[in-house]
């Protein structure tokens, strides 16, 4: 069992000038806690908090899925397996990005202070590379794709019942 000891913040952080919503739930919940999270400790912009793992891998998808739709959307959305969609997968540095990603974090979860036994992730870059393409396949339409599915919707039209 580890053991340490925190003292007091070193520097009370002062309210944002714009609040997002979820501050204002966090802040109404208990402001004593945001003040806390958010204070400086030390060296520490913020209190150190432990990730839950899977928040971190989720985190790690996110990103990935962010970066891939902004370079697809760059070139037009164009189908699977075409060059340009290649190009934005080079350009997203998609595949690379998991075992970076995923090696920065096991770094980092390593040096936290506040470690634990089970304080790692649990998914490998390559897990989570195929649970992203597979998200991705269910939600991505090229541009072809998204017209068709217009298209047929306006010429069957939305099932009415006129009883």
């Amino acid at each position: 069992m580890n053991f340490y000891e925190l003292q007091g913040p070193t520097t009370w952080v002062d309210p944002p000038a714009t609040w997002s919503s979820t501050s204002l739930d966090d802040v109404e919940a208990c402001p004593r806690r945001w003040q806390l999270l958010y204070s400086h400790w030390g060296v520490l912009d913020c209190f150190p908090v432990r990730q839950h793992p899977s928040a971190i891998e989720g985190q790690i998808v996110h990103e990935a899925l962010d970066r891939l739709t902004r370079a697809c959307g760059l070139r037009g959305n164009p189908a699977f397996g075409s060059a340009q969609f290649a190009e934005a997968l080079t350009d997203a540095k998609f595949f690379p990005h998991f075992a970076s990603a995923v090696t920065k974090w096991q770094r980092r979860l390593a040096a936290h202070p506040r470690p634990g036994p089970l304080f790692r992730l649990r998914a490998s870059g390559e897990e989570l590379a195929n649970c992203t393409v597979r998200l991705f396949r269910q939600q991505y339409k090229s541009v072809g794709q998204a017209v068709a599915e217009t298209a047929e919707r306006a010429t069957t039209g939305p099932a009415v019942s006129l009883r």
